[in-house]
């Protein structure tokens, strides 16, 4: 049962910033954001919001941490898991992914729920997001889907606001999952 239940933390998340190459979309650029698009508008800080760019990304994860934390009639049935994973994301390029996660065992779909998950780019800087997401009760192979809002960051992912959806899988044998995410993201996005 716990490695059925620590799969399903796998949730992923997943999410991002950065520049990208005009030419080329999933191309990181090193030295941040690029803002080359007509629907544009002043942020927070006064630095051009990039309204509603596609955001695409991938990871690998391993659940380090999977503990009991509600039990009915001496069964656990609330799990906490410290998921760590890398991976690639659009306009962040290689990244990794760190979050706690609650798993709920006792209803079906299990449901799955993150706040405060951070994706860290090469130069540190953090992107935040909060996700919700549903499980199967495969034991050895189960598969989760959910969605996450981005809710800011630091650097050049400060402000930073929009939607994703994410599905993904694992394999409890290992402790190992992966998830893919697709959304749009906005730079910036005002107070």
């Amino acid at each position: 049962m716990t490695k059925k239940l620590f799969v399903f933390g796998l949730i992923a998340l997943g999410i991002i910033l950065a520049g990208c190459s005009k030419d080329n979309p999933l191309e990181p650029q090193a030295g941040g954001s690029t803002i080359s698009d007509e629907s544009t508008s002043m942020g927070q800080s006064g630095m051009v919001a990039i309204a509603g760019q596609p955001i695409i990304g991938h990871f690998e994860t391993v659940i380090e941490t999977f503990i009991p934390i509600e039990f009915i009639n001496g069964q656990p049935v609330k799990f906490t898991m410290h998921i760590v994973g890398k991976g690639f994301v659009t306009r962040i390029g290689v990244c990794t992914v760190e979050f706690d996660q609650i798993g709920d065992y006792s209803v079906d779909p299990i449901t799955l729920v993150a706040n405060g998950v951070v994706i860290t780019d090469r130069n540190g800087n953090k992107l935040y997001f909060d996700s919700e997401g549903t499980a199967s009760n495969d034991p050895v192979h189960p598969t989760f889907s959910g969605s996450f809002t981005f809710t800011g960051g630091t650097g050049p992912y400060s402000g930073a606001c929009g939607m994703a959806k994410f599905k993904g899988s694992a394999d409890t044998s290992v402790m190992t999952g992966e998830f893919s995410f697709a959304g749009t993201i906005t730079y910036n996005c005002p107070a």
